[in-house]
């Protein structure tokens, strides 16, 4: 049972994109600190249980054997959540997710026109951006949306950076571009491919997430 919970939530982790990558590495870092001290103070115990002092004989049997097994489990708790929060907001830095995100010019887009995205914050607080854009028609009929697809560019302080753009990208489809060297300003440039010419689309970012 615990080897499919384990493959259920894996699996759960990798359909999240860049959130389940943040939530794994949160379950994961308390995990292995509990873990590891955990295994180092059942050590220092098996250790120096000869040269432990005597124990209250006025208390009862049973509780002076469980108060070191308490203590120790009170000070590993505590020092793992006191590590991993230290990590987690000084080190690490948990994610952004960035609100009203707008897609200039993707009003009226048919197939080949261009359209950019400019993060409307500093990059440089992040490495990478997660980024989902939505395709939606604008006409009541016709079959827009599934053929579309678009390329992202980024451009990043200005220069457009082509070895980390990615192609064919779908509808509601998660892409992660590298803002790493950027230090005044990210633009994401996006061309629209439509087999179809009568098509009118318009674009929108459903999430943008900054985050290491």
């Amino acid at each position: 049972m615990i080897f499919i919970g384990t493959l259920f939530l894996t699996y759960q982790l990798v359909t999240l994109g860049a959130k389940g990558a943040e939530i794994a590495n949160i379950l994961a870092l308390p995990i292995g600190i509990f873990t590891g001290f955990g295994g180092l103070m059942v050590g220092l115990f098996g250790l120096f249980r000869h040269h432990v002092p005597p124990a209250d004989l006025s208390a009862p049997p049973v509780m002076r054997r469980r108060r070191p097994r308490l203590w120790a489990s009170i000070v590993t708790v505590a020092l793992a959540i006191g590590l991993a929060t230290t990590y987690w907001f000084g080190i690490h830095k948990p994610d952004i997710t960035l609100g009203a995100v707008a897609v200039e010019n993707g009003g009226e887009m048919r197939g080949g026109t261009q359209a950019s995205i400019a993060i409307p914050m500093s990059p440089t607080t992040r490495d990478y951006l997660a980024l989902t854009v939505d395709i939606r028609n604008t006409s009541p009929t016709g079959a827009c949306v599934d053929p579309a697809r678009m390329d992202f560019l980024p451009i990043l302080d200005g220069q457009a950076k082509r070895p980390l753009a990615i192609e064919n990208v779908a509808s509601g489809q998660e892409v992660r571009l590298r803002l790493g060297d950027t230090t005044r300003e990210a633009v994401i440039s996006l061309v629209l491919h439509q087999p179809d010419p009568a098509c009118v689309v318009s674009l929108t970012v459903s999430e943008a997430v900054l985050y290491n």
